[in-house]
């Protein structure tokens, strides 16, 4: 019975305190759908979410390098801040070691990495662990010759040069046949 009583004043009690807040959050949700768009997207979290990379991605890839992005890069290109990038996506997983002019910024969460020179992004890198459904026989029949290629036994480097100036570099590696799996695709200027 004292059992019964004791659960009984622990029920209303949280009870009174769960209807409390819920009008605090009513509150707060109001005052939220009053901010701009500016505010909302300056307290909200970047997002984590890394676009699933397909077929049509390939096509995407090089019609992101002519304006200097990479498939995962959002607003980012070559030439931009990464200062901004880090405002915009928050610290990076893996950073310089030193303060040198070159440096790299590696964003795990977004299977992106910025190689940086002087502040400004000069490469940007995409290695998606979804990458590797594709091989360099893939590359070649979506997008035709490349300007350049290298090839090796342990590599293959397809080079696509854009109408802008910029270079997509798809990066193939041997997985022990004769089939070389993509890794990681680079935009450079």
């Amino acid at each position: 019975m004292k059992k019964l009583f004791t659960f009984s004043i622990i029920l209303s009690t949280a009870l009174a305190v769960t209807g409390c807040s819920s009008d605090k959050t009513a509150s707060v949700q109001a005052n939220k759908t009053n901010q701009t768009s500016a505010q909302k997207e300056a307290t909200s979290e970047p997002s984590t979410e890394v676009p699933s990379f397909d077929d049509n991605s390939l096509l995407d890839v090089k019609k992101l390098a002519e304006s200097g992005k990479g498939f995962n890069s959002g607003e980012f290109g070559i030439g931009s801040s990464i200062e901004d990038v880090q405002k915009k996506w928050g610290k990076p997983s893996a950073g310089p070691n030193s303060s040198s002019k070159e440096a790299t910024y590696t964003y795990n969460n977004k299977s992106t990495e910025f190689k940086v020179t002087g502040g400004r992004i000069t490469t940007i890198s995409y290695y998606g662990s979804d990458l590797i459904q594709f091989t360099s026989k893939d590359i070649l029949s979506k997008l035709g010759e490349p300007t350049n290629s290298q090839e090796s036994e342990a590599k293959t480097i397809l080079t696509y040069e854009t109408s802008g100036g910029y270079k997509a570099i798809f990066i193939c590696q041997n997985n022990g046949s004769d089939e070389y799996k993509l890794q990681a695709i680079d935009v450079v200027k």
